[in-house]
């Protein structure tokens, strides 16, 4: 299990984070800092481990002299300049003792207690290194992808994500509290984008994993030549994206803003991926929700139907609400009909790969004052409006 808190710093030859660090916890293991990662020299990290500055934890064993009793372990990684330091603390025995790696170090400490702790497989276990939640976390932390040893398990490294930590923006007043409040807008969704037709190729593509609902989605994809002409095409597809829904995608940090919505597999060029839910509101109630969310500090998240009607994902959304604006999106918003009722859906506007997050074009109305857009893209326009 894992919980956000406090964000990271960065220096010379590591890197931080834009993001709320993250704090794991795995039965009696929890860590009490994740530090940086280092990745500019080779032994801060390994094929199967990562080994970051300023990462504490916490473990409770059985007492080895106090039946009945725990005691409290805390495990620190440290600079030591081109090694690490592995440290292992014991206020309640008084005891510390500090190694090169995290055997040695733990060794040391078990030596002490003989056969104690010999249910722990070795220091990297101990220091909670190869532990999934901890290693998952890790491998989303910035710098990751940069160490040239590690091979990434859990996760897709993303390269560019480093790189566009390096380059912060800069705020054109010098002061982000002298620049205007940028109010938040309902997004429109689009009626002048037409979805590509399906693609004319087999259903090999991507067909190793989760092939038999591939097949379904690319033949209904098919059957519908323009990619939701028909309300049968769309029924069938929008009730295929419910069910695979859990398997698609997931909820991340993302280097465009706060979380984002990535893919889990494969996905196919016009396949429908999720659906905008959300409480159905007048559009006169907008206005007076939006002034409700902001006296409470809470982000707000309306997607506007027709003139008639208004999604409230605030309160009552679901994962779509993530998905974040790109001027060269994957995605795209459209409003579809199924069984006499209007559905807004994320759909894939080509082929979107394994950990690919999902973006599409906002549409904000142009205004004179301007909402900066931070998608990274090569066509991005600086702006969301």
């Amino acid at each position: 299990a894992a919980a956000a808190s406090a964000a990271a710093g960065g220096s010379s030859g590591s890197s931080g984070s834009d993001a709320p660090e993250q704090y794991v916890r795995v039965g009696a293991f929890t860590t009490v800092a994740l530090g940086r990662v280092v990745y500019d020299r080779p032994h801060y990290h390994q094929r199967d481990a990562l080994f970051p500055v300023g990462y504490e934890a916490r473990r409770l064993f059985a007492h080895p002299l106090q039946p009945g009793a725990l005691i409290d372990i805390i495990f620190k990684i440290l600079d030591n300049g081109d090694d690490p330091m592995f440290k292992v603390h014991c206020e309640d025995a008084r005891l510390c003792f500090v190694g090169r790696t995290a055997n040695e170090a733990w060794s040391q400490f078990c030596g002490r207690f003989s056969d104690a702790y010999r249910d722990v497989p070795d220091g990297l276990y101990a220091f909670g290194l190869s532990l999934r939640g901890v290693r998952e976390v890790l491998e989303k932390a910035a710098g990751s992808s940069r160490c040239e040893h590690y091979v990434f398990r859990f996760c897709q490294p993303v390269a560019d994500r480093d790189a566009s930590m390096r380059e912060l923006p800069v705020n054109p007043s010098g002061c982000v509290r002298a620049e205007p409040f940028l109010r938040k807008l309902v997004v429109e969704a689009s009626k002048h984008h037409r979805v590509r037709a399906a693609a004319s190729g087999g259903a090999g593509n991507g067909a190793e994993e989760e092939e038999d609902r591939l097949r379904a989605r690319e033949n209904t994809s098919k059957s519908t030549s323009a990619g939701l002409a028909g309300n049968m095409g769309a029924g069938i597809q929008y009730r295929l994206s419910k069910k695979v829904l859990k398997e698609t995608i997931r909820v991340g940090h993302s280097r465009i803003h706060g979380r984002g919505l990535y893919a889990k597999r494969r996905i196919l060029a016009d396949e429908m991926i999720i659906e905008y839910i959300g409480e159905l509101i007048r559009p006169c109630l907008t206005d007076k929700r939006e002034h409700y969310y902001d006296s409470r500090n809470i982000g707000t998240y309306m997607f506007r139907i027709d003139d008639s009607q208004v999604v409230d994902a605030t309160m009552k959304g679901n994962e779509a609400r993530f998905v974040n604006h790109s001027c060269e999106p994957n995605c795209i918003a459209r409003i579809i009909n199924v069984e006499g009722q209007k559905k807004i859906m994320i759909i894939a506007q080509r082929a979107i790969d394994l950990g690919e997050e999902l973006t599409y074009d906002y549409k904000f109305p142009i205004e004179d004052t301007k909402i900066a857009c931070s998608c990274g893209a090569a066509n991005c326009r600086g702006s969301m409006n």
